[in-house]
């Protein structure tokens, strides 16, 4: 199997994301792990594009709104639910397609530009600790999904283009809480992921916390 090239944090789809340390510790143990298995790591920085965010919000509040639901049940929905369906109502057909547009052109940026030199993108799976339940359903439907874009700004791509990832708890915090890192591929190359995830598994053994593991 080539040589793996995964890349650092990869591309987020929220601008000014910031990223939380255990996050950045998963993530840079994991680099160490790959290069002390053999691999090589190239770290690059592709600028987010708010284009994306603006198009994720559409298609997603028409899929919301798309559902059909019973007059009298529409108020048993969350309001962040609510929100979206309101907002997905209000978006042009235009608007939709060209939503979708960007989203194909996002995944054949990455088929043809990126893995064109690189077979694994690394990134941390989420850009802070696991959250609280309940932590993204406030009074404000519009914070809430600033919030959550904030929380997870590089999962969305895979949602996007439909690349193949998968996330690995390589790392536990002070809190004994897993940090996870996540590796995408290109189409249809997932026996690259699942192999490279399987090294990787059988080198940290069980990631607890415990004496003299990190």
């Amino acid at each position: 199997m080539p040589a793996p090239h995964p890349r650092s944090r990869g591309r987020t789809v929220v601008p000014d994301a910031v990223v939380h340390p255990d996050c950045e510790a998963a993530y840079r143990k994991t680099v160490q792990l790959l290069e002390g298995a053999g691999h090589q790591v190239d770290e690059l920085e592709i600028p987010p594009d708010p284009d994306v965010v603006e198009a994720f919000q559409r298609v997603w509040a028409v899929a919301a709104a798309g559902r059909q639901v019973d007059e009298e049940d529409e108020p048993l929905l969350t309001p962040f639910t609510r929100h979206l369906r309101e907002k997905g109502r209000q978006v042009t057909g235009l608007e939709f397609a060209a939503g979708l547009a960007t989203f194909r052109g996002l995944g054949q940026l990455f088929a043809d530009v990126f893995f064109a030199s690189y077979d694994v993108v690394l990134t941390p799976t989420l850009a802070r600790p696991p959250a609280l339940t309940g932590e993204f359903y406030g009074k404000d439907p519009a914070a809430d999904f600033d919030a959550m874009a904030a929380f997870m700004p590089y999962t969305p791509l895979y949602n996007i283009t439909g690349l193949p990832a998968v996330s690995l708890p390589l790392h536990w915090n002070t809190d004994g809480l897993p940090i996870g890192v996540m590796l995408g591929a290109r189409y249809g190359d997932e026996a690259t992921l699942l192999s490279l995830a399987a090294q990787l598994e059988t080198i940290v053994g069980d990631p607890r916390p415990r004496p003299g593991l990190w």
